[in-house]
């Protein structure tokens, strides 16, 4: 997924298994498929322009195409290819996350919170409200709670 150039990574990862090892890899699916991703970019989108997707660019979403997710699997030499889709609640943050903790797992550790980082500080308290009241709508005794979408692929040398 952020492989530069995924077909000589994909390549290598195989010859790294002994042959008829297996590879299994949870891929995500579509950021427009993915709740969790689709509110983080329209929230920070609200408060500054993003760029347009790449699509296909190195990053979370790169492989979520099916056809390309299949056709590079097989350039590489994987075989024994299955793809299944994995649907269900994601916890941002971690187990027992509270709004405030996955608000800041997210401007932390996702691209769209490094835009944030760079902004000004009443821009990212702004930001950092917006998402604590959006996480608290999706707060569960687990932690804070939404849709995730992925490919589970497994795949052998």
């Amino acid at each position: 997924m952020f492989f530069t150039e995924s077909l000589p990574a994909f390549i290598k990862l195989r010859r790294m298994l002994r042959s008829g090892g297996r590879m299994d890899i949870t891929i995500w699916v579509s950021a427009a498929e993915n709740a969790w991703s689709s509110a983080v970019l329209d929230l920070v989108g609200h408060h500054l322009s993003l760029p347009e997707p790449v699509p296909g660019a190195p990053g979370p979403f790169a492989l979520a195409n099916l056809d390309r997710l299949r056709g590079l699997l097989d350039d590489s030499g994987w075989w024994h290819v299955q793809i299944d889709a994995c649907q269900g609640d994601m916890l941002l943050g971690g187990v027992g996350s509270n709004a405030e903790q996955a608000a800041q797992f997210v401007l932390g550790s996702m691209q769209a919170g490094e835009r944030v980082r760079q902004a000004s500080d009443e821009l990212k308290a702004a930001v950092m409200a917006d998402f604590v009241q959006i996480f608290q709508s999706h707060q569960r005794s687990a932690g804070g709670v939404m849709q995730g979408k992925t490919w589970l692929v497994s795949a052998r040398s």
